[in-house]
């Protein structure tokens, strides 16, 4: 099993004229009215939903978009759709030298977002080394990235927030950054999600001196602040075996936050773990009596993205041993007590095999019950995006490219990259998948579906060969 444990005013003169207070008085106000407006208007086009003309606007030409962010490296972790149909895609750009959080905003037809930092691309930098994991975007259309800053040698949880013009935002700690050091080790932030009411939750790991790690979770207020109703401290560990890792979150309609990842047991097995907090932060002992599950699908599993149904069914996505030893791809779905739902495939598990080697690495549910899952098939060197939708029942579902599967190669001849990190759902259904290839260096990688798993193509055209 050796894929588990690989794992960025000009101001014009004009002159002064004299004018009467009254007049100036008078001008000025109009002035502010007309500011207020531009920006309600701005806003409303924001918070507007997205209309789509189905296959006539199409992805790019192919459905697949490569994004250099820079003369380096960068690679795609985790995707967002905003309500005006735009497309955040976040994750790290490095060179020898330096690794910063790198964000990329996309048009609806895959173009890039020039009122996005002017480019469509934005890169900062954070210590001495940083990387964005996750990305959230708040109903003000504010956009929270989290992830790791390593500096003097230990890595901590790292969150930036961007205003939507893709500047950061000053009202966020004063810098737009924060750094949060968790436990006594390294530490690195996962996942991130947003409350209702604004405040912000990540999720990761903290290692121990020892090397130990457990779930790691840090909620800080809107203004960046850690929010000490949390826990007592903002801050919350929770342990299951010798070393745990939280890779994503949920939360629940009624304010309860899942977290899913996977546990090494002391035999030396990894497993699904996932636990649910009350609002305040300590573990819910409604789920399993303990606040936490830990499952083993053939030996080695581990969950990598998780979503909460709108019943309060949980679902798990990530991968496990198949029988051969090679690693397939494992779904799982629980009962809101925490226990495996039998209705789900027979018994709460499912499992799917693309390729020779294959991991879910993220998961959403549609509107209509349907499971999707992203993440990659490998076969050797050669690596490519991998999805798989299944029906409410855990069967894979046949409308979606015929078999239920996905498999497409980007990036250069070999496919070789690294596929499915991100995954979101549009407003009309498509499904926008994240990752990073190869095309003599690594670069963002982006493709994007139609509801039946093909390619969103310009005009519906198929991929050029």
């Amino acid at each position: 099993m050796k894929m588990f444990s690989s794992l960025k005013n000009a101001r014009r003169h004009h002159g002064y004229h004299d004018v009467s207070a009254t007049t100036a008085a008078f001008l000025l106000g109009r002035l502010r009215h007309f500011i207020t407006a531009c920006a309600a208007l701005a806003l409303l086009s924001y918070l507007a939903p997205v209309t789509s003309k189905g296959g006539e606007l199409g992805f790019g030409e192919s459905g697949q978009i490569t994004t250099p962010i820079g003369p380096g490296n960068a690679q795609a972790e985790s995707v967002a759709v905003q309500r005006d149909g735009k497309i955040v895609v976040v994750g790290s750009f490095y060179t020898s030298k330096i690794s910063e959080f790198a964000l990329a905003r996309y048009n609806i037809d895959g173009s890039f977002d020039k009122r996005f930092g002017g480019s469509g691309k934005v890169t900062t930098a954070m210590g001495k080394e940083c990387a964005a994991n996750a990305v959230a975007i708040q109903s003000d259309g504010k956009i929270a990235l989290a992830g790791y800053v390593n500096d003097a040698g230990k890595s901590n949880f790292a969150l930036m927030r961007y205003n939507p013009d893709g500047t950061l935002d000053n009202s966020f700690n004063s810098t737009g950054k924060v750094s949060t050091p968790v436990g006594t080790g390294d530490e690195r932030a996962q996942a991130v999600v947003i409350q209702s009411d604004g405040k912000i939750i990540a999720a990761g790991k903290a290692a121990h001196a020892d090397s130990n790690s457990g779930f790691a979770l840090v909620r800080y207020n809107s203004d960046g602040r850690l929010d000490t109703s949390f826990a007592g401290t903002g801050k919350v560990i929770t342990e299951f075996g010798i070393g745990d890792y939280a890779t994503s979150l949920a939360l629940q309609s009624d304010g309860r936050i899942v977290a899913a990842g996977d546990s090494y047991n002391k035999e030396h097995n990894y497993e699904i773990a996932l636990v649910r907090y009350n609002v305040d932060g300590t573990l819910d002992t409604t789920f399993n009596t303990t606040g936490k599950v830990t499952t083993s699908i053939h030996g080695h599993s581990a969950a990598n993205g998780v979503a909460v149904q709108s019943d309060g069914k949980i679902v798990v996505a990530g991968s496990c041993s198949s029988p051969d030893g090679s690693e397939i791809i494992a779904v799982a779905r629980y009962n809101s007590d925490g226990t495996l739902d039998t209705t789900f495939n027979g018994t709460g598990m499912a499992t799917s095999a693309l390729g020779k080697e294959s991991r879910a690495n993220s998961v959403v549910l549609q509107t209509d019950g349907k499971i999707v899952v992203a993440g990659l098939s490998a076969a050797g060197s050669k690596t490519s995006f991998a999805l798989a939708r299944y029906n409410a029942d855990g069967t894979l579902d046949p409308t979606f490219n015929g078999t239920g599967k996905v498999v497409t190669a980007m990036g250069d001849k070999r496919g070789s990259g690294y596929g499915g990190s991100g995954l979101a759902l549009q407003t009309d259904g498509k499904i926008v998948v994240v990752g990073y290839c190869f095309t003599g260096s690594k670069n963002f990688a982006v493709a994007r579906y139609d509801q039946n798993g093909k390619l969103d193509a310009k005009g519906g055209r198929p991929e050029k060969k």
